[in-house]
């Protein structure tokens, strides 16, 4: 493992220490900020990190943040000072701490040379990823209170706060190993950008949006298996309706909805099969005031938080209190705590014992929302009136250059994505032989290049351009790492492919299936923004340099069938069954054909 040097511990150890946003990334201001190192330097530093794999890079329009890799973990395990006491080495800038001390040579770490009594002293136990500072105490079960697989639980606050919450609620819900907590945040909103029905809305769900996805991209790498688990609190409750209602592939595993501002009508039956079976709370405040108050004041919102939803798809739970009480440590034990980790639900009696005041009810029905229209116009109508000399720029004007700029932004970065992506996909023929290591190697770097480019601007490619852009590119990043994870399974291949080897042949379909999906969605963007590129390879007549055999013919209808274009897909598969000589292979082919024009995929078996 190459050895530190220069300023590369210092930014490391920064990297590890700092305070990270939710998808668990520091940014390089943050990190010149409390190393002192000049911004410019501390960008060049984290290039040579993340060169040497000790840390992943995200690149913004902003700058850089960096997270740290178990690899860089390791190596700064190795510059550690070894404890002769109870309790570990203090952070960077970790107030209170107490740094033990220990001889050692201060010209080898001046170098960034671990000291052989650190580096023999190191145990696995002082290589585990540092956990967020939290409040108050964890709760991990004991071994009769197992928990119920791997999660990833996201805090979503609502307006006016920055949710000081959080960490209280993390600490009772996280189990190290088990259960991850992450806060996610999308800054103070305040009450006129939650009154106002246009716009202001937006840019807190794209927020969320992107972070769920980052969230989910970060932790199933490690955990493929891990469940997604919600609690939203308020207008956090709006957001999510809101992107529930986008066609992505968001599988909820458990759901906690508090103080909610959802409509009673929210069409929850819309969503089935993204949720796991009855796992939906809707948490009731039977003195909450404010999701009445948003339904009478303002538009698309409603008092689901106060009433509930009167569903069957949700649980209704009523309390006495009002839109905070959710937040004491002993609620978060009692209710969320059973349920997140276990699906244990604890009912209430508030429902039939407390009563709902009058007043809530005759609240919701006034139309609150048209007399704040009236009195926001008024002065409006008295500027109007008074024929001024020098009229100021329309909202509506302003709006249209505003997202003229945005488009031609979003045209820019598709270009970039298409450059970047579009040559080396077809590239990728796995039809044809690896007379050397050095050919399989270069292929597998274009795969990689393609990844990294797609995993490392995706946030940045998602701030500007549309929704189905943005889907499209996720799924080229997800067949991206599909492919890549595939591809190496063909390592070690020698002369090419010869005879009937059946791993062999699996894992060339499994590649190629992969492939040609990739290339299907980078297809779709080419499409839908027609930039000057160079026209699809064909071969006699087969998209993207696929062979004209019965196999390679049946792997480009599978793919096209999982991406959903199941008329290509029977096409394609039509032509392959003209192929096929054995008839038990003809049996096949139309067994396949059967399921594509019954509008259903094939999955290879092994």
């Amino acid at each position: 493992m190459a050895k530190l040097f220069g300023a590369q511990r210092m930014v490391l150890q920064a990297i590890l220490d700092l305070p990270k946003d939710a998808a668990g990334f520091v940014s390089d201001t943050q990190v010149a900020q409390g190393t002192s190192i000049a911004l410019k330097n501390v960008r060049d530093w984290i290039e040579t990190l993340e060169g040497e794999e000790f840390v992943e890079v995200a690149r913004t329009t902003a700058g850089v943040s960096a997270s740290i890799t178990a690899k860089g973990r390791l190596q700064l395990s190795f510059y550690q000072p070894v404890s002769t006491s109870q309790g570990g080495t203090g952070g960077l800038g970790a107030p209170g701490s107490v740094q033990p001390s220990v001889s050692v040579d201060s010209s080898a770490t001046a170098l960034g040379e671990p000291h052989p009594s650190i580096a023999q002293a190191s145990s696995p136990s002082s290589l585990s990823p540092p956990k967020s500072p939290s409040v108050g105490s964890s709760t991990a079960p004991s071994a009769t209170e197992a928990v119920d697989g791997y999660q990833i639980v996201l805090l979503i606050h609502g307006i006016r706060t920055q949710a000081d919450w959080g960490p209280m609620v993390g600490s009772k819900l996280e189990v190290p190993g088990q259960i991850e907590v992450i806060p996610i945040k999308y800054g103070y909103f305040d009450a006129l950008r939650f009154w106002f029905p246009l716009w202001t809305r937006n840019k807190p769900i794209e927020r969320v949006y992107t972070q769920i996805r980052v969230a989910l991209q970060r932790y199933r790498r490690s955990h493929p298996d891990a469940k997604l688990s919600i609690v939203a609190h308020s207008f956090g409750t709006y957001i999510i309706g809101q992107i529930l209602k986008r066609g992505f592939d968001l599988q909820i595993h458990r759901l906690i909805l508090c103080g909610s501002v959802l409509p009673q009508e929210y069409a929850w039956e819309q969503l089935q099969g993204r949720f796991d079976e009855d796992n939906t709370i809707n948490e009731c405040g039977k003195s909450d005031i404010w999701p009445v108050l948003a339904q009478s004041a303002s538009w698309g919102y409603g008092d689901s938080g106060t009433f509930g939803f009167g569903g069957a798809s949700v649980r209704d739970r009523f309390h006495a209190g009002g839109h905070g009480q959710y937040f004491e440590p002993e609620f978060v034990e009692k209710y969320w705590e059973p349920f997140i980790r276990r699906g244990k639900y604890r009912g209430t009696n508030s429902e039939k014992s407390v009563p709902t005041p009058w007043w809530l009810s005759v609240l919701g029905i006034l139309p609150l929302r048209w007399l704040l229209v009236v009195l926001l116009l008024s002065p409006l109508g008295i500027l109007v009136n008074g024929n001024l000399d020098h009229p100021t720029q329309s909202i509506s004007e302003a709006q249209k250059q505003a997202e003229a700029q945005k488009q031609a932004e979003a045209k820019e970065i598709m270009k970039e994505l298409l450059g970047q992506t579009y040559r080396r996909a077809f590239a990728m023929n796995f039809t044809t032989r690896f007379p050397s290591n050095n050919d399989f190697e270069e292929v597998l770097k274009s795969i990689k290049d393609c990844r990294l480019y797609l995993q490392k601007n995706f946030v940045r490619i998602k701030s500007v351009v549309s929704p189905q852009d943005s889907e499209l590119v996720y799924d080229c990043l997800k067949q991206a790492e599909l492919l890549e994870k595939s591809f190496q399974k063909m390592k070690g291949i020698e002369g090419g492919i010869v005879g009937d080897n059946p791993n062999i042949r699996h894992a060339l379909i499994e590649v190629e299936k992969c492939r040609l999906k990739f290339l299907i969605y980078v297809s779709k963007l080419v499409e839908r923004h027609k930039p000057e590129l160079p026209p699809v390879p064909a071969s006699e007549g087969v998209p993207f340099g696929v062979r004209e055999d019965e196999n390679m013919l049946g792997t480009l209808a599978a793919a096209y069938a999982e991406v959903g274009d199941f008329d290509k897909a029977v096409e394609w598969q039509e032509k392959a069954n003209k192929h096929y000589t054995d008839a038990d292979d003809r049996r096949k082919g139309e067994d396949r054909l059967k399921l594509y024009k019954e509008k259903k995929p094939y999955q290879e078996t092994e």
